[in-house]
């Protein structure tokens, strides 16, 4: 399959206006880049997700202040991924 895999699909980090959902149940991240990414999506209120997966555990503080300033906590680590979830 072009674009992806048929489980996951095209990754977008810049998503197109149709393509963006406002308050998508979740959105996971693959690494650094697309975590620098979806934070700026919600900070900028682009994208309002009621959970964010991240997958990259030594940059912890980073995410921490930077979702946790736009009203998420992390609520749980499992395996390699960190879990936030909307306060609100």
């Amino acid at each position: 399959m072009e674009g992806g895999s048929q489980i996951h699909g095209e990754r977008l980090t810049a998503w197109e206006d149709k393509e963006r959902k406002v308050n998508p149940t979740g959105i996971t991240s693959r690494g650094a880049r697309e975590s620098a990414v979806i934070c700026r999506e919600i900070r900028n209120g682009r994208i309002r997700p009621g959970f964010v997966g991240i997958w990259n555990p030594t940059r912890r503080p980073i995410w921490m202040r930077r979702l946790g300033r736009a009203g998420y906590r992390l609520q749980v680590i499992y395996d390699r991924m960190e879990f936030y979830r909307d306060r609100r």
